[in-house]
C-alpha cells in the first residue's frame, strides 16, 4: 500500500487543509507518511530531509475532523445579550444602557468585519430598548401620581 493518494483540486491558505471536492481534508495523510505541498503528494520523511519550505506537520496538529471553522461570535454583542437580560434580573438601568451601546458597537464591527453575531447584537439591544422604555414609562406614571391631585 505504498501508492499516493489521490490528487486534491485546492489548497487552503494556511496549507493545512485541501478540498477533495466534497470537505476540507488535512494535507496529510491518514497514514501520517504523506503530505500535501500544493503540488503533489511527498514523504513527510523526505520533506524533512530535503529541508522544504512551510512547516511541517505531525498528525496532532492538524484538525482531526477535517473541517474548516469561519469566524467566531463578536464578543460584544455576546456582551449585549448578557446586559439585555442582567437588565431584567439585576440591574435595570446600567444593564440597559451597556446592552444598548455594547448592541450597536457590536453591529458596526460585525458589519466591518463579517463576524457572526448580528442576531445576538440585535437581540441585545431590543431588550436594552424595551427596557429603558419600561423604565422611563415607570418614571413618567410615578411623575404624574406625585403632580396630579388624587381625584376623590
Amino acid at each position: 500500500m505504498s501508492a499516493e493518494p489521490p490528487q486534491p483540486q485546492q489548497v487552503s491558505p494556511d496549507s493545512k487543509f485541501y478540498w477533495d471536492g466534497t470537505r476540507w481534508v488535512p494535507t496529510l495523510s491518514d497514514d501520517g507518511r504523506w503530505r500535501w505541498n500544493g503540488a503533489n503528494w511527498v514523504a513527510v520523511d523526505e520533506m524533512a530531509s530535503t529541508g522544504s519550505s512551510g512547516s511541517q506537520l505531525t498528525q496532532q496538529q492538524v484538525n482531526p475532523t477535517g473541517y474548516v471553522y469561519g469566524r467566531g461570535t463578536n464578543t460584544l454583542a455576546t456582551v449585549a445579550l448578557v446586559f439585555g437580560i442582567g437588565a431584567y434580573l439585576v440591574c435595570p438601568v446600567v444593564g440597559a444602557i451597556v446592552a444598548v451601546i455594547c448592541g450597536h458597537v457590536a453591529r458596526r464591527q460585525i458589519q466591518r468585519s463579517g463576524e457572526s453575531g448580528k442576531g445576538i447584537a440585535t437581540a441585545g439591544l431590543i431588550l436594552g430598548y424595551v427596557q429603558l422604555v419600561v423604565i422611563i414609562g415607570g418614571f413618567l406614571v410615578e411623575v404624574a401620581l406625585l403632580v396630579l391631585p388624587p381625584r376623590v
